[in-house]
Formats: structure tokens, sequence, C-alpha cells
């Protein structure tokens, strides 16, 4: 159930575990007992931050998409699955901040999100879930240098971001759909590594920048695609 507070400031959602909802409202609080935020619950709405609370364990695609005001979003203690595009189209969102005692994601870099990804080894790689779209580098050259444990970059990851330059390790072997896309500002990415060829998505640079040139090592899977597309 929902359940519109005295005050009608903002929408107290409590009850029932899974919520599908849209509504044209500025400020969500979630009740202790729900735990999944279904596909594209609070689209469209007018939100300007969004407090996904400790109790909350899975949020959908899109589930907060077309929210053009939105600034801020901060990740509670207990989130484990994030769908795809779940912030599309927020270009004002300039930080997404993390609980520290969340073990499945983290964010770096003054509010990029990153995944956890663990190896059957042990080890712990990163996968670049968002890229909020209002974060601006500094500097004039507006780069954004990936980690050196990165290993992916999610659909969308980079959708409006206003970065004219991208360097991404050889470490990644994966980047999702339209990560780049709309990403008018973007004319360079350097990535000295390659992507196993089941990896590689067609979509990888649709919707990008007209002036956007890669650089990618001559002969490597992507070269083709690149030619393709005629970057």
């Amino acid at each position: 159930t929902l359940t519109l507070a005295e005050n009608k400031s903002y929408i107290l959602v409590e009850g029932g575990s899974q919520i599908n909802y849209s509504y044209g409202i500025t400020d969500i609080q979630f009740g202790i007992k729900v735990t999944d935020i279904g596909d594209r619950a609070f689209a469209n709405c007018a939100l300007t931050s969004v407090y996904i609370s400790d109790s909350i364990i899975r949020v959908g695609d899109y589930a907060f998409a077309d929210n053009y005001n939105l600034e801020s979003a901060e990740i509670g203690s207990n989130l484990r699955e994030l769908g795809e595009g779940v912030f599309s189209k927020a270009t004002k969102l300039s930080s997404i901040d993390v609980s520290s005692r969340n073990v499945t994601f983290t964010n770096l870099d003054n509010g990029v999100l990153y995944g956890y990804k663990t190896s059957i080894t042990g080890e712990r790689y990163l996968e670049l879930k968002i890229y909020p779209a209002g974060l601006v580098p500094s500097g004039d050259e507006r780069t954004y240098v990936l980690p050196e444990k990165a290993i992916s970059i999610d659909a969308n990851a980079f959708e409006y971001s206003k970065i004219m330059t991208i360097i991404i390790p050889d470490t990644v072997n994966y980047i999702g759909a339209n990560a780049f896309a709309h990403a008018d500002s973007l004319v360079s990415i350097f990535f000295d590594g390659d992507l196993v060829e089941e990896n590689i998505v067609e979509d990888i640079f649709a919707n990008t920048s007209p002036a956007l040139v890669v650089d990618i090592p001559m002969n490597s899977n992507l070269e083709e695609l690149c030619i393709l597309k005629g970057i």
C-alpha cells in the first residue's frame, strides 16, 4: 500500500514486498517492509533525491528513469540487485552514495557507482554500473579514467554524461549496449584492451556523438565494429 503523509510533502511506501507505482511526486520514503522496487515503479516523477533504504534488496529496470530533476541518490546496506537504466535520463544526477556496509555496490570518484565481482580465486573486481550524468570531472579536458580493477561497463553506464574523454584499462572485457549513448560531449575513448567476440554488443556506440574517436589496438575484435559504425 501507499500512504500519503499528512503534510502531503512525500509519499510513504509501507507494506507489501514489491512496489510497482508511478506518480508525480517529489519525495519518497520507504518503510521497513519494502524489499523490492519494480520496473519503472517511480519513472517520470518529479523526484529531486532518492534514498533506497536498507530494507530494499532489488531495484528493477528503469525504476527511477525520466526524473529530470533528480540530483542525488543514496543506496542502503542491503541492495543486491540493480536493474538496467535505473536512473536513465536523470541528467542532473551528480552523485550516487552507497552505504559503507553494502557488500555488493560501492561508489568511487565522487559518486560513480560500481558493483563488486569476485572471481573463483577470490579476487575482487569492479563493474561500472552508472556514471551520473550530472557529474562533471574537474579540469578543462573532462577526462574520466576507470580503475585498473574494472572488468566491465554496464549498458547505459555513461548515458548523457558530460565527459569528453574516457580511458578504459585493458582489464575490461565487456561493454553493454548504449554504454555511451547521448554523451554528446564525448570525443575520445582510449582502450588498450579488447573484448572477447561473444561479449561484443552491436549497439555499444549507438547514439554517440558524430565527433567520437575510438582509439583501440589494430586487429582487435572491436575494430570491425568501429569500422561498421564509421568511428
